[in-house]
């Protein structure tokens, strides 16, 4: 699956802005700048899944069914293969806050599956 820039999302690129200006994407917290868009801004959602630039799991946001991912826009200023993600689930808000504060994070793909069983909806 592909994923494309923020700024192709008029509805919410002033929001994202918005949260840009406060706070900072950095690099290795993918899932704490996943969740703080997914937080701030309503009907974003919070994808897991894995990327050809990123050894492991790794977080990005959902938007009515487009992908976008601050990380590596922001934090790796576009220096990645935007072509190449797949995502494993996609949860929203309050679920994504129930399972991301645990670090270190070798138990994800657990998690994630656990979230599957418990009637989250996969990411397509």
């Amino acid at each position: 699956m592909a994923v494309s820039s923020y700024r192709t999302l008029t509805a919410i690129a002033p929001a994202i802005e918005k949260v840009l200006a406060q706070v900072a994407m950095r690099r290795r917290f993918c899932f704490d700048n996943a969740l703080a868009i997914a937080k701030a801004i309503p009907d974003v959602g919070y994808v897991v899944g894995r990327t050809a630039h990123v050894d492991g799991d790794h977080a990005w946001n959902e938007y009515h069914g487009v992908h976008f991912d601050l990380t590596a826009e922001i934090a790796f200023r576009g220096a990645v293969d935007f072509g190449r993600y797949y995502a494993v689930v996609r949860l929203d808000y309050a679920s994504a806050k129930k399972v991301t504060p645990l670090r270190p994070a070798p138990n994800l793909p657990d998690i994630w599956i656990a979230s599957l069983e418990q009637g989250e909806t996969p990411a397509s």
